[in-house]
């Protein structure tokens, strides 16, 4: 979609609108001038008035396309700027709404993976793969040990 419309093609669909309406004055005229026949309804004389739809062919302009636009696919470089949020899951836990709300400071959640099994690399919330925990300065950080293998995790939640 797209392009521009020259004059002449204004100018066409301008004509075509202003003999649409003429039409329509036409149709309006005739029906107001017209004695109304034996068993038809009059307007306005306590009766329900009998509308039935008027049905016309839509008549379009030719599409003339302006130019052809020739788009080729971006490079690898072009998703450089592009942020991903990457995160480790260590595990999970479900809780009840009366378990959340006795948690307070010091309280303990039980996960569901073994101390020393691999954590969960999620990128924007999906499973990527898996990562051991290590610490670099004093900071948490992941290992990758594998990529992809979301199999065995589809399976551990159903």
């Amino acid at each position: 979609m797209g392009g521009y419309l020259d004059q002449q093609e204004i100018d066409l669909i301008l004509k075509d609108m202003k003999r649409r309406a003429g039409r329509v004055k036409e149709e309006v005229r005739d029906i107001s001038l017209k004695p109304p026949e034996d068993g038809e309804k009059q307007p306005f004389a306590g009766g329900e008035k009998e509308k039935k739809p008027l049905v016309e062919k839509v008549e379009f302009a030719p599409f003339h396309p302006r130019r052809v636009v020739v788009t080729k696919k971006p490079d690898i470089s072009f998703f450089d700027h592009v942020s991903l949020v990457v995160s480790g899951e260590l595990g999970c836990a479900e809780i009840t709404i009366r378990e959340l709300l006795k948690l307070e400071e010091g309280s303990v959640i039980k996960l569901d993976k073994v101390a020393g099994e691999s954590a969960s690399i999620l990128l924007n919330g999906q499973f990527l793969g898996h990562a051991e925990v290590v610490v670099i300065n004093d900071r948490f950080g992941l290992r990758i040990t594998a990529i992809g293998n979301g199999d065995t995790e589809a399976a551990k939640e159903d």
